[in-house]
């Protein structure tokens, strides 16, 4: 009769939270990031890929040992501070919600850097404007469509789609800004309602903005 050590497999989770992927702790879930940046996951995740980020895989007892996603505590603070930066948060609270306003294609410094682009969206295009201009004082915008929060992400997926490359948060070095520009054009024609006013125009217009915006 053989005689030894029996051999061991490996341990057995015993419970849904033990598993290959990591646990929780130490990470900031994408869905708790989402309601405090006011969107859903979806947009969420879109945004936080677009900074760099990649968030993994973790198991809660909160979602019953189902998989979520997560980005670690440091990168959350960086994603934050990103999306302060960006002008949608203060003290954890969005400052505007990202509807019925308008996308914008922004030059931050046409003479230097041509190629540069900031996208976004916002409710008062000359204002967001004019606190660039505190920053980069030639900051021009080369056009806005009226926008819906919905269709953020997509708009910018679309215009950057080719001969753009990714600096960092909605920031884009693009070959070629009319073609950008173009693309948004070909975007927000299939989208209802993306038509600016004569009122809206001569409005932006008496804002200061008269030289910066384009005609839709």
């Amino acid at each position: 009769m053989k005689t030894g050590k029996k051999k061991q497999g490996r341990p057995q989770p015993t419970n849904p939270s033990d598993s290959s992927h990591p646990s929780s702790d130490g990470l900031v879930l994408l869905s708790d990031l989402a309601r405090q940046f006011d969107v859903d996951k979806s947009q969420a995740r879109r945004y936080i890929r677009r900074l760099g980020y990649v968030p993994v895989k973790c198991r809660t007892k909160a979602s019953g040992g189902q998989l979520c996603l997560a980005v670690t505590q440091a990168d959350a603070e960086r994603i934050v501070a990103q999306r302060k930066a960006d002008g949608f948060l203060q003290a954890g609270q969005p400052l505007e919600r990202r509807h019925d306003g308008f996308f914008y294609a922004i030059q931050p410094e046409p003479v230097i850097m041509p190629a540069r682009i900031k996208l976004g969206i916002a409710t008062d295009v000359p204002s967001r404007l004019a606190t660039y201009r505190t920053i980069v004082p030639d900051a021009v915008c080369l056009k806005i469509w009226p926008c819906k929060a919905t269709w953020e992400c997509a708009a910018m997926d679309a215009m950057t789609r080719e001969g753009c490359r990714h600096v960092a948060g909605e920031v884009y070095d693009c070959e070629d800004c009319a073609a950008l520009v173009r693309r948004g054009d070909a975007f927000f024609r299939l989208m209802p309602g993306a038509e600016l006013s004569a009122a809206q125009q001569s409005g932006a217009q008496q804002s200061g903005a008269k030289q910066t915006f384009s005609r839709g």
